[in-house]
């Protein structure tokens, strides 16, 4: 009998130091920092898709009257966007080019984020980096010297005065692939809630009807709704439209006249055009050049 009470009694023990060992354990100073480490990588290593949440800045660079074009586009492909593309690890640069409106003659810088934490890790606040972009920065801020950017063009890309940074806020069905490829076209068509709509309707409707509805096949587009969150045209809203290539952008939007007016608008478009309106910008028409 005795034998049993302390068999029974060692047995009880064990399974008291098994359970014990299986308790969580407190967290270390080193699985802190592996643990946001890890968060950090699954920022990094986002693709890049074209999907709500998504932000992009869009910058523009103004040559100077005595340098060459081809002499700073030159700088800009094969220098600049060789030198900073894929450095900041959430996000990606491309250099495309306005070949049509108002920013014609300019080249431009378009900084794509997954998301907020993406783009926050670099920029919180406008104008304000964080010390990872200022590390970052270090190594790179050569190819903005005056004997490089500034050799060729007047201001920096955020001191054009046409800056602005955009967030996705709908995208149509099926949209998940990535923004950009070489030899690809953007039109951004700016817009404006009209007088007296009510935004919450305006974007159940982008929710509920305008992200279901899907392009034609055969237009090689998609497409996707944006806010102004910073810089120029603040607060506005933007029609962007992503085609493969530049032929498929001219058969949708021939050099002269607007989409629409030789064409019939689908009832989405028509119900779009109920709560958005035109802003006096002329449509900006890109090429991606890398």
């Amino acid at each position: 009998m005795k034998n049993t009470t302390l068999n029974l009694a060692t047995s009880v023990l064990a399974l008291v130091l098994i359970l014990s060992a299986c308790q969580e354990k407190p967290i270390t100073a080193e699985a802190a920092v592996l643990t946001e480490t890890t968060t950090a990588a699954a920022v990094e290593d986002q693709d890049l898709l074209l999907e709500p949440g998504a932000l992009f800045g869009i910058h523009f660079g103004i040559k100077k009257e005595e340098v060459g074009t081809q002499e700073a586009r030159n700088f800009l492909r094969f220098k600049l966007f060789e030198t900073m593309k894929g450095k900041f690890p959430g996000s990606e640069m491309f250099y495309a080019r306005p070949d049509r409106g108002e920013r014609l003659g300019t080249e431009t810088l378009f900084w794509i984020f997954q998301d907020k934490p993406s783009r926050d890790q670099y920029f919180p606040a406008k104008d304000f980096p964080t010390q990872k972009y200022e590390d970052i920065w270090k190594d790179i801020q050569w190819v903005y010297a005056d004997t490089t950017f500034y050799k060729y063009f007047q201001y920096g890309w955020q001191t054009s005065g046409f800056s602005t940074d955009y967030e996705v806020i709908a995208v149509e069905d099926e949209a998940k692939q990535e923004w950009f490829k070489e030899g690809g076209a953007a039109v951004i068509e700016h817009l404006q809630l009209r007088p007296g709509v009510d935004s919450l309707a305006f974007l159940n409707f982008l929710q509920s009807d305008w992200n279901k509805h899907g392009l034609d096949e055969e237009a090689n587009a998609i497409e996707a709704i944006m806010v102004s969150s910073r810089g120029y045209l603040s607060g506005k809203y933007a029609k962007l439209t992503m085609f493969n290539s530049l032929n498929d952008r001219n058969k949708n939007f021939p050099y002269f006249g607007k989409q629409g007016e030789d064409q019939e608008l689908s009832e989405v478009d028509k119900k779009l055009a109920m709560y958005l309106e035109p802003l006096d910008e002329e449509p900006g028409h890109y090429e991606i050049i890398y």
